[in-house]
């Protein structure tokens, strides 16, 4: 886990430097439009690096979603249900020692510590199986303070709690997702800089010579995250 951990954080340093110098050559090139905007070839490539980078910052920010909201609300979904349920339980429980019916008592003989060492789905089939039972008998119930409201309640609760088990896991699904387009998309903007932008730019070597130049300095890839030395250090890409 630490070893993937660290994987991922240098995953993301290397992201996130690249990220800046696909930004900063987009800033460069939309900065010389002159220079270009006579060129269809030229200018459809520029839009499939533009749609590129979009899709990017598209994933990025599925890629940075935090989920600990989620998490609290499945955490209270199920506190909530969990609560209603052994009040049920418990009236039912009294009311089935009454007539003398143990089976039917061990049916709802739940407590706390039950519902808190186990699993979503086993909760919520416990929450179910007292709501059913107790369903069957309610004529029975007014007597004992529950009521065809208080089962109705907890009903709700039940899936409200089912549908909030759910939202943490498409969360880390969609972020898992997003990691992996993420890398693929990384590796098309280098090979759209690498493959064609670069060899493109050196056109304009001769009679724009300032937009060669713009564009080749931001072709350096800064290394954001260097603390050790004053400056920066940067890798130089040849345009």
């Amino acid at each position: 886990n630490n070893y993937k951990s660290l994987k991922s954080k240098k995953m993301e340093k290397v992201q996130e430097n690249k990220m800046s110098m696909y930004l900063a050559v987009q800033k460069v090139v939309n900065s010389y439009v002159e220079a270009w905007k006579d060129l269809p070839a030229f200018q459809n490539l520029i839009n499939e690096y533009d749609g590129v980078l979009n899709n990017i910052k598209a994933f990025r920010l599925v890629q940075e979603r935090k989920i600990t909201g989620l998490t609290k609300n499945k955490r209270d979904a199920r506190s909530n249900a969990v609560k209603k349920c052994l009040a049920v339980a418990g009236a039912f429980y009294s009311y089935a020692v009454f007539i003398g019916d143990n089976d039917l008592a061990d049916r709802v003989s739940y407590s706390m510590y039950d519902f808190n060492r186990c699993r979503d789905t086993i909760v919520r089939d416990r929450l179910e199986l007292v709501h059913n039972t107790v369903q069957e008998y309610i004529e029975d119930m007014p007597d004992y303070g529950v009521t065809q409201e208080d089962l109705d309640e907890l009903e709700a609760l039940t899936e409200k709690y089912a549908e909030t088990c759910e939202d943490p896991r498409h969360a880390i699904t969609d972020r898992s997702r997003a990691t992996k387009q993420l890398k693929d998309l990384f590796k098309n903007a280098d090979s759209i800089l690498k493959m064609r932008l670069d060899k493109m730019i050196v056109q304009f070597k001769e009679n724009r010579p300032d937009f060669w130049q713009h564009f080749k300095n931001a072709r350096k890839i800064v290394n954001l995250g260097h603390r050790k030395r004053k400056k920066a250090t940067a890798e130089s890409v040849k345009a």
